[in-house]
């Protein structure tokens, strides 16, 4: 099997460059960046890409984002929405959310 051990992911609009390496860590335009420390759903801001799609109409993406939101008792603190998982995902090594969902 092929491993990565680099990877690089660009926002041009935010002009932020992630870049990660195994074993040496993630920089976020050559700052070293880290995971959020929280640990408690309640407390975190989740990330997600939902798309309605034939299989998951809007309606069941609303009850989707409904329960992360926290409609219910122990969901996240709150739901992040971006256009790109690659870059919420960098967003989630450099600890500007604290969690990535994606159904």
């Amino acid at each position: 099997a092929v491993v990565s051990t680099q990877s690089t992911g660009y926002c041009p609009i935010l002009r932020e460059l992630y870049t990660g390496r195994r074993g040496f860590g993630a920089s976020l335009n050559g700052r070293k960046i880290k995971v959020s420390e929280t640990t408690a759903l309640n407390k975190a801001i989740v990330s997600t890409y939902v798309i309605p799609c034939e299989s998951m109409g809007l309606k069941e993406s609303c009850e989707t984002l409904g329960r992360l939101s926290g409609e219910t008792e122990g969901c996240s603190r709150g739901v992040r929405m971006g256009g790109s998982s690659a870059i919420m995902i960098c967003q989630l090594a450099a600890g500007y959310v604290d969690g990535f969902w994606l159904e």
